[in-house]
């Protein structure tokens, strides 16, 4: 019987391993095994990302071997591992490798030794002004051997215009493995407690209008104002500030802040994942660049888990949300929060609904993006 081909993954930074789970749906899809290197800083200080897609624990931090893929734990920026690394690519026979970030010198130079030994090469374009770069430039205009990958559309858009760089298009969605039964559940969300809103990702001030939200909150009705929860979760710079806040203006009852662990500062992924699960709709506060050169996490994590979205026009527009009717917008936060508010229990049935049809959708997108590169 012949051995199914690999593919791996590769992330050089303790930073994004929230995309290996997409691509291993993807890959194994497509009747391949994958093999994928994680920074193990990820694993430490945010905890395990593979938790939710796979329902398996793994207190240990240890490199684990799963059924069709491999999680590896390991730094490949010095130079003895990664002759180690391209052993192993060579002895495992793999002839495509997937970066989960490829926009760096160090990445760069890894992936062109990789190219070296035969191997197909492609990766992930978060920013496109790390394209400024002129080794990083060079590679994907002259170097490469494939069209680099992009999260999103409008990122591919600005790819194209500023640098003439066709993209592929794989959106950071999977279908979690366990999740509580509630969350399936199609129905309106219980009215004896208030609307959860979950905000993803660090805090910090200077990309997002936290001061604007809790200004809005103080003016509300106290009746209004009881109906809302909003639950942080994320470390950052100015989580201490934005609790401060809070405090500052008696907003207590209106936030909860998902724990963080006390080496990295950093929720991990368990928290993460729960509060998204336990959360009534994602709040996406806008900030700036994420309309055009770089894509904001939380919205992928709201369709992943299966959430409506609550964020400005301007935002849903540009990532389609608001033409395909999966979230609440507004020219302001505050009128997509009283969108939300004065939503009839069934249209907040049919955005659910729609929200896992979408769901659906990317991961077939998916599936015939990562299609596209292995077998060109």
């Amino acid at each position: 019987m012949a051995t199914k081909k690999r593919i791996a993954l590769i992330q050089m930074g303790a930073v994004h391993e929230e995309l290996a789970p997409p691509f291993v749906d993807a890959i194994l899809s497509l009747g391949y095994d994958a093999k994928v290197w994680l920074h193990p800083g990820s694993l430490s200080s945010k905890g395990d990302v593979f938790h939710a897609y796979n329902g398996k624990q793994n207190p240990k931090g240890q490199s684990v071997k799963n059924k069709n893929y491999d999680i590896i734990y390991r730094r490949l920026l010095k130079g003895a591992a990664q002759e180690r690394f391209l052993k192993e690519l060579k002895s495992d026979g793999i002839e495509h490798a997937i970066f989960l970030t490829l926009q760096n010198e160090w990445s760069i130079n890894l992936a062109k030794k990789i190219q070296s030994n035969g191997i197909k090469v492609t990766g992930i374009i978060h920013n496109i002004d790390k394209l400024k770069n002129k080794l990083v430039s060079r590679f994907w205009k002259a170097d490469h051997q494939s069209s680099p990958i992009v999260l999103a559309e409008h990122v591919g858009d600005s790819l194209q215009k500023e640098l003439q760089l066709e993209s592929k298009i794989v959106h950071s969605i999977f279908k979690p493995k366990q999740l509580p039964l509630s969350q399936e559940n199609l129905g309106p969300s219980s009215q004896s407690r208030p609307y959860k809103f979950a905000i993803l990702g660090g805090v910090n001030f200077q990309s997002r209008n936290y001061e604007a939200l809790t200004d809005y909150l103080d003016r509300l009705p106290s009746a209004a104002r009881k109906s809302i929860l909003f639950t942080i979760a994320g470390g950052g710079k100015d989580r201490t500030a934005l609790i401060d806040l809070v405090q500052e203006k008696n907003l207590e009852s209106n936030f909860e802040f998902a724990k963080i662990s006390s080496d990295s500062n950093r929720v991990k992924y368990g928290m993460y994942y729960r509060a998204i699960v336990e959360s009534d709709a994602v709040l996406v506060l806008p900030g700036p660049g994420y309309a055009e050169k770089k894509i904001t996490s939380a919205l992928p994590s709201a369709i992943t888990f299966g959430k409506p979205v609550i964020t400005s026009s301007s935002l849903a527009a540009i990532y389609g949300l608001e033409k395909r009717g999966l979230s609440y917008s507004g020219e302001t936060i505050n009128e997509a929060i009283l969108k939300f508010l004065n939503t009839t229990l069934l249209e907040n049935f049919n955005i659910k609904r729609r929200v896992q049809e979408y769901r659906q959708e990317l991961l077939s997108s998916n599936i015939a993006a990562i299609k596209s590169f292995i077998i060109a």
